[in-house]
């Protein structure tokens, strides 16, 4: 487990973080100047500039929502909200990552249940949670990685992430969820996922503003990782 916790070694991590993928960018976007691609090499250079844009604008986002909720709440809106769509839509948002590690995000059988699920909580909330929570599970297992998500009805109301990936040593996961924390997975050493390690801390102060919790049920090196998130039940 490796902490980041000096302001200088933060920010030489951000602009790390950010220069990665506007470097690729200024490459690509440089060769389409210069006419340097052929037809199909310019349409994957676009859908790659693309996708670094959204990389960079993503983890900006996070930075700032983590800044926010350090400071201040950020503005929750909770409503009746049926689990299922959200889970669905989660799960499509990932599927260009997924389909770039050749990896399997399946959605289980109980989130398509006869009967609708529904919790109270922010809706742009539990899919942030749930979108950081899938693409954790693609980043730290080796291809091809296989991840589900499942719903437990109940009281709280649990949606079940695991994967079947390196998993968590045990000396690591009391800190996982603390900001510019992140394990390597199943083994002492360096982390070789990039990222500044904001994505579980975020994920488990937003389910903590919509009255839930995010917990780490089980992880063994070798064996994978089961993330639940809690929500609190809409009964009607």
């Amino acid at each position: 487990m490796f902490a980041y916790n000096e302001p200088r070694v933060v920010l030489g991590m951000v602009a790390h973080e950010i220069r990665e993928p506007l470097a690729v960018i200024r490459a690509y976007a440089s060769m389409l100047h210069d006419g340097l691609l052929s037809d199909g090499l310019r349409v994957e250079a676009l859908e790659l500039i693309d996708r670094k844009a959204r990389e960079a604008d993503a983890l900006v986002d996070t930075i700032l929502l983590s800044a926010r909720l350090d400071g201040r709440s950020p503005g929750r809106v909770p409503v009746e909200l049926e689990l299922a769509p959200v889970i669905l839509r989660a799960a499509a948002d990932v599927e260009p990552h997924a389909a770039r590690e050749g990896a399997i995000v399946r959605v289980d059988q109980s989130v398509a249940a006869a009967s609708p699920v529904t919790v109270l909580a922010d809706p742009d909330h539990v899919s942030r949670v749930l979108v950081n929570l899938l693409h954790n599970a693609l980043s730290y297992s080796a291809p091809p990685a296989q991840v589900e998500i499942a719903i437990r009805p109940g009281d709280p109301v649990e949606v079940v992430v695991s994967d079947r990936g390196p998993g968590i040593a045990a000396a690591d996961q009391g800190r996982i969820f603390e900001p510019f924390e992140r394990a390597a997975a199943g083994a002492p050493g360096p982390c070789l996922v990039a990222g500044l390690g904001l994505g579980l801390s975020v994920s488990r102060r937003l389910a903590e503003l919509n009255g839930g919790s995010l917990v780490l049920e089980s992880s063994a090196p070798g064996h994978g990782s089961v993330f639940v998130l809690r929500l609190p039940r809409a009964w009607q």
